[in-house]
């Protein structure tokens, strides 16, 4: 048998309690869901601003943009998994009317399932076979007799979600609160939590990084240290490694001032600290203001990076990068010396770069640029006269293409050049200490006159010839070279003459032939001053230079005055000659008695001889030790012996020279002074002293050996013949000399007479 469905239209208060309960389900469910999202996000809100502003109540830094992100990401996922579940997937699920209608049996049991029956045979899904029709009527008269009963509130229980929503609100009602009361706070909130910027939670007290200053060295002792202030504007700040720095920070006096402010560090090796701050001063212009100049700032070898904490305030992120100062690694000198020092064809002086050494010295008036480079690139040069304290003016010094170079504009030297240079480079950093740069400037001096006079005294003739040799040395050149002659109180007068490219003077001043030229003339009791002078090319300011030899002051006599002060002199002469004859006379003795001893030394004068030279043991003879005094004394004596008459010697060539000069000489004296006194006496010191000496030494080293001594005895012998015999010829000298003077006198008396009688003639002519 087929089944047979039976569709029946439902009554309008079954279908007005379907509705009913079916709208009030969705309403459930959205209020629901609504409020579990609110309660959510609400108490997501709170939290996260709890977690956010903890560390401002532990005087620490505010939480990273980062874990914000984090908070914010962790919060919007589970808001949509709270909409999700508790929302969206049972808002638009489809509710039949056959389950509203079980939900209303279930909840009222009037019904005794016949809303169901009607329900269901109203979808007309009901096999109705089994069942006739007046039974089915009636359930479903029934059904609809009931449904105008029912209430379909009853159906829920509403406890929990007036509870949720009455927490909704409440979470509403706290967030309304809070932005009523503290609408800065909660916008602060909004923007750090949802809108995630960095604007920091308000604080009691407010901290500033202000500065870190740089202390660097002076360029000397005179010059004070400076200090370089590198504000804070954002960002990494550099310095150089070694660095001593001071920071530098302050507190708004309109808030809370800390007690005290503490750096937290990191140093670029790893490690970590922290330094308390000290307050400077008191409050000034509304701030307190906190200094630290100690570890870790103080010998920067390491980036570092560091917080400050003052009460509740942290400012965070300070980073000090440590790099290498600028400093100077070549310095090049462009020389352009003064045209008086310019030599083309020597190739002397030409214009020339030279490289800046310590010992480095050029000539005043030279013209220096200097090009310097440096191990980094550079921003700006400050170059400064350490002597005056003068700030130079150096525009374009640093070239834009080659910024590790520069170029400072040109100079001329007119003393010493001390420059101090600060470097500051692209980095910020400015050099520990001015550059210096020296150099010497050195003068050019007059030039050197080292002459002198030879064969002159201080007493010449009117017909002296005065000649001068010697040498003037310059630096450069020397331009002009002159006598300069002044006769008792008259100008002085220029007598110029030209030098040989060697530049050694051997020059004379001829009286008589400047007499002849009507120059110069002189007569007895004149005095005169004679200067030798050379001079320079020096065109710079303050002219030429000039440079004097020895002042020489010389009285003019008469030629018998002057052969008398030389006689007087050849006089001295012996007496220091027969002086020396004697010492040596004495040694010779001396030597006899070392020789005087025939026998040979016993074994007694032989350990005698190991004692110290001042015991002398004798038995028959004199004892080894005095013997070597002996020759030790007679080797001193002989040497000064013949310094001696060496002099002697040079002294008679001298008077013969000066005999000639002063044109007082004759042929006969000449020979005498020369070969028979002047050069026997050099060929006695160059030949006879010297083997002289040689037995001496011998004497002294072979002190056992008795025939040394005898020896030098022989030597002492011919040498005191040899200087004997030159003697007499200073005798026969000393005679020729007074028959000189005889003839001398006589001439005198006779033109005494003569001029007496020419006086008497004329007296008895006028009477």
């Amino acid at each position: 048998m087929t089944a047979t469905k039976l569709a029946v239209e439902l009554a309008p208060s079954i279908r007005a309690a379907l509705a009913g309960v079916r709208r009030r389900i969705r309403v459930y469910v959205w209020l629901e869901g609504l409020s579990l999202a609110v309660l959510w996000l609400g108490g997501a809100f709170w939290l996260a601003l709890a977690v956010d502003y903890f560390p401002v109540l532990v005087w620490a830094s505010e939480m990273p943009r980062a874990a914000r992100g984090v908070i914010l990401a962790a919060v919007i996922v589970g808001g949509l998994y709270v909409i999700y579940k508790y929302l969206l997937r049972r808002a638009f699920v489809p509710l039949a009317n056959r389950s509203l209608a079980v939900l209303l049996e279930r909840r009222f049991g009037d019904f005794q399932d016949s809303l169901v029956t009607a329900v269901e045979l109203a979808d007309g899904h009901h096999d109705t076979s089994a069942y006739s029709l007046q039974m089915l009527e009636h359930t479903r008269k029934d059904a609809d007799i009931h449904a105008h009963r029912v209430r379909t509130a009853a159906v829920f229980n509403y406890r929990p979600l007036a509870i949720k929503v009455l927490l909704a609100l409440l979470m509403l009602a706290s967030l309304a609160g809070f932005y009523v009361v503290n609408t800065s706070a909660f916008e602060i909130a909004r923007d750090r939590l949802i809108l995630l910027q960095d604007i920091p939670w308000p604080r009691s007290a407010e901290i500033e990084v202000v500065s870190l200053e740089v202390q660097h060295a002076s360029a000397d002792a005179e010059t004070a240290a400076h200090t370089q202030v590198l504000q804070w504007s954002g960002g990494e700040l550099k310095v150089a490694r070694g660095a001593n720095a001071l920071l530098r920070v302050r507190a708004s006096s309109t808030k809370r001032i800390p007690e005290t402010c503490r750096i937290l560090y990191r140093t670029g090796d790893g490690e970590r600290g922290e330094a308390p701050m000290k307050k400077v001063g008191r409050v000034k212009d509304g701030f307190q203001y906190y200094t630290f100049d100690g570890k870790p700032f103080k010998g920067m070898l390491t980036d570092l990076t560091f917080d400050v904490m003052g009460y509740d305030h942290r400012v965070r992120g300070f980073t000090i990068g440590v790099v290498d100062a600028p400093v100077i690694v070549q310095t090049d000198l462009v020389c352009e010396f003064p045209k008086y020092m310019v030599d083309v064809m020597l190739s002397q002086k030409l214009a020339r770069t030279v490289s800046l050494t310590p010992a480095t010295q050029l000539p005043i008036g030279t013209r220096v640029t200097i090009a310097c480079r440096t191990n980094k690139d550079l921003q700006a040069i400050e170059v400064r006269d350490l002597e005056t304290g003068e700030l130079l003016s150096t525009p374009g010094a640093v070239a834009s293409d080659a910024a590790d170079r520069f170029t400072l504009p040109e100079l001329t030297l007119t003393r010493n050049l001390t420059l101090g240079i600060s470097l500051l480079d692209t980095d910020g950093v400015l050099s520990d200490r001015p550059q210096r740069i020296f150099v010497a400037a050195i003068k050019d001096d007059a030039p050197r006159v080292t002459v002198s006079l030879s064969g002159i005294s201080s007493m010449v003739t009117p017909e002296v010839t005065i000649p001068v040799t010697g040498q003037i040395d310059d630096d450069y050149d020397v331009a002009k070279s002159w006598f300069d002659l002044q006769v008792n109180d008259t100008p002085p007068a220029r007598f110029p003459f030209t030098l040989p490219p060697d530049w050694k003077v051997e020059q004379e001043l001829d009286f008589r032939e400047l007499r002849s030229a009507g120059t110069q003339t002189l007569k007895p009791q004149d005095k005169l001053t004679l200067v030798v002078v050379g001079q320079d090319n020096h065109d710079l300011e303050g002219g030429a230079h000039t440079g004097y030899g020895d002042r020489w002051e010389l009285q003019v006599v008469t030629p018998d005055e002057l052969l008398t002060s030389l006689e007087a002199r050849e006089l001295g002469l012996r007496r220091r000659y027969e002086q020396i004859i004697s010492e040596l006379t004495e040694t010779r003795d001396e030597l006899l008695r070392a020789a005087a001893e025939s026998k040979r030394p016993t074994q007694t004068d032989q350990e005698a001889s190991t004692d110290t030279p001042d015991t002398i043991e004798t038995e028959d003879g004199i004892s080894v030790s005095l013997r070597l005094l002996i020759a030790q004394r007679a080797l001193q004596q002989s040497q000064k012996s013949a310094q001696e008459v060496r002099g002697v010697s040079a002294s008679f060539a001298d008077i013969r020279q000066e005999l000639i000069n002063n044109r007082v000489d004759t042929a006969e004296r000449k020979q005498r002074l020369k070969e028979q006194i002047a050069d026997p006496l050099a060929t006695i010191v160059e030949q006879r002293f010297p083997e002289f000496d040689l037995r001496l030494e011998r004497m002294a080293a072979e002190v056992n050996n008795t025939d040394n001594a005898q020896l030098a005895v022989d030597e002492a012998n011919t040498l005191l013949l040899e200087l004997d015999a030159v003697l007499q010829r200073m005798l026969d000298l000393e005679t020729y000399n007074e028959l000189v003077e005889l003839v001398r006198s006589l001439i005198e008396e006779q033109e005494q007479v003569t001029s007496e009688t020419k006086q008497k003639q004329a007296a008895d002519l006028f009477q």
